[in-house]
């Protein structure tokens, strides 16, 4: 992501910054997308050029406040500051990372925030008071299962690794506005992370991404098509389907409203925040399209290994010599799958 507002944002696995896709400004508000792969801990890197104050980052994740950080005019300004995690007591910290979502069909299941599944940085002006009151807490994190009704079942979430030992001197700061007549956020950086395969479906990485060492890979074979009438009866795709009818009768809604608004000749304002809604809402199909085909494949990869389980433990029965022949299918079945239509 390029330099905004003289601040730069990147978030960070194994030493390296993740590539972006899709990159949009709007206003004070810069939004990109990037890969998650589960267990993988990540941090947060930092830097800012030419402020006159110090700065506060509020870091929220999935819709939940996380914790803010001080980023000082005295000391850190031009510097990249880098954090990995929150610090949950006294020299112990736990280290950010994704993890998986489970579904689940309870009626007190998480209904999670429009945010879920996006790393949200704001930029604040602040002047900071030194306080003597050490206090830790650790933030109240989204749990593994999520209804599955959840337009986003079968992301990722962000969750805290195990805790870990590491000294620190850190002094705890009250942060005031540096301007309190314009105290808002004066920057603000939200990644969109999803697993490789759903951003593939939605088109944000290109099949050929150099980023992924089995873009070249085959699909596996007899590969079950959107059309195929015999899908296997234990692929269930009940909660997305009922979802998607939702979202669908909000966008004819929608529809219904702009044709009524240009009708009755409404303000341009109207009509402009009408489209932008009927613009997210198509976004919100297409997403929930990609995670119904990437559920679909996922079956389809499991019965495949079925199979060969199946077939191999036959050949064992009838005495028959197994060669490396299914090992090597085996293997086949871990690679990316690229979900894009030709």
């Amino acid at each position: 992501m390029p330099l905004f507002s003289d601040c730069a944002v990147h978030v960070v696995v194994d030493n390296e910054a993740l590539k972006e896709y899709c990159t949009q400004t709007k206003g004070s508000s810069v939004t990109t997308w990037i890969e998650s792969v589960s267990a993988k801990e990540f941090e947060i890197s930092f830097k800012a050029l030419n402020f006159r104050s110090s700065l506060q980052l509020k870091i929220h994740a999935d819709g939940l406040h996380l914790k803010n950080w001080a980023y000082t005019l005295e000391r850190d300004m031009g510097k990249k500051l880098v954090w990995d995690g929150i610090y949950v007591g006294e020299n112990t910290y736990k280290p950010f990372a994704f993890g998986d979502v489970t579904q689940t069909d309870s009626d007190s299941a998480v209904v999670v925030h429009e945010d879920f599944g996006t790393i949200c940085v704001e930029i604040r002006q602040v002047t900071y008071i030194e306080n003597q009151t050490r206090g830790f807490k650790e933030p109240k994190m989204l749990p593994d299962a999520i209804h599955e009704n959840n337009k986003k079942a079968g992301s990722h979430r962000i969750r805290l690794g195990e805790a870990r030992k590491r000294i620190t001197s850190a002094k705890i700061l009250t942060a005031k506005p540096f301007d309190p007549l314009n105290a808002n956020a004066i920057a603000t950086f939200k990644f969109i992370y999803r697993p490789r395969g759903i951003l593939q479906a939605l088109g944000i990485i290109p099949c050929n991404d150099s980023n992924s060492k089995n873009d070249s890979a085959p699909p596996p074979p007899n590969e079950p098509s959107d059309s195929d009438a015999h899908t296997p009866k234990e692929f269930s795709n009940s909660g997305n389907l009922s979802k998607t009818n939702d979202v669908k009768v909000k966008r004819e809604n929608v529809d219904t409203q702009l044709k009524t608004e240009g009708s009755s000749r409404a303000r341009e304002s109207t009509l402009r925040k009408l489209r932008e809604e009927q613009a997210e809402i198509d976004h919100e199909l297409a997403e929930l399209e990609a995670i119904r085909r990437l559920k679909k494949r996922e079956y389809s990869l499991h019965e495949q290994k079925r199979q060969a389980e199946i077939k191999l433990q036959v050949k064992r029965l009838e005495g028959v010599h197994v060669t490396k022949k299914v090992k090597h299918e085996h293997q086949a079945v871990g690679l990316v799958i690229d979900l894009t239509d030709d």
